[in-house]
């Protein structure tokens, strides 16, 4: 059994529903995709994970199947989590999408590919604090995808980008920034007023404290799971179902 590239190794997949919607739990996976060791001398492309993978209904939509825009494969998101990227603009009709924590660029062009894959009109607006180089790789990765008119770049830290985008909406907002508890506060505290009232926002890194705690403490009391993909999980507002 596969799903979206993530082989089954042991244990059974269970089913589980959260706010109604089934998801994909605790089954035993590897990543299907070559891996880099993190220092220690290991592969990391065979390291069992017991993470969940995936919102069922999505996953059988048949998401990222027949697309004849190539799949951004050097985006820093594991399997599973760069076709839920990709399919927001699709989920959220488009429009002006955020992503906060730019790396390599990836994220940001999985939204713009969205966007034209799906005919939908939309700009993506994508922060970090780079350095000459890291700019100049992801302008160029940016070009190479040929996304590079759908997306601007706010080379600064998501506090000051705050304040450039002045009350801007978004459909989307994704939560990929500051890898601390009181980063991520920051960023819900910060970016959530500007989502629209059908909008959605996602964070990554769900598997750890930091983002967690932020998640349970004050996201989930207005806001609902709609999609939880590997370490992605993406929510709605409650009074807009």
């Amino acid at each position: 059994m596969e799903i979206m590239g993530l082989k089954k190794q042991s244990a059974e997949a269970q089913i589980v529903v959260i706010d109604g919607k089934q998801f994909v739990t605790n089954g035993t996976w590897e990543y299907g995709s070559p891996g880099k060791s993190k220092g220690d001398g290991k592969d990391t492309s065979k390291r069992p994970r017991t993470l969940p993978v995936g919102q069922i209904g999505w996953r059988l939509s048949g998401a990222g199947k027949g697309d004849p825009i190539p799949l951004w494969e050097r985006a820093a998101l594991a399997a599973g989590e760069k076709e839920i990227i990709r399919d927001i603009p699709r989920i959220t009709g488009g429009g002006d999408l955020i992503n906060i924590g730019d790396l390599n660029g990836g994220s940001a062009i999985l939204l713009a590919q969205g966007l034209k894959h799906h005919g939908l009109s939309g700009h993506v607006y994508t922060i970090d604090c780079y350095g000459e180089e890291t700019k100049s790789q992801a302008c160029a990765n940016r070009i190479e995808s040929e996304t590079d008119s759908l997306i601007t770049l706010l080379n600064t830290t998501s506090d000051e980008a705050v304040k450039q985008l002045d009350h801007h909406l978004f459909n989307f907002v994704f939560i990929d920034g500051d890898h601390t508890y009181e980063g991520v506060l920051a960023d819900w505290i910060n970016y959530s007023p500007l989502i629209t009232k059908h909008g959605a926002v996602a964070f990554h890194d769900t598997n750890q404290d930091y983002t967690d705690r932020v998640i349970k403490e004050v996201v989930t009391q207005d806001w609902k799971l709609e999609y939880w993909v590997n370490r992605i999980k993406v929510f709605r507002r409650r009074e807009y179902e």
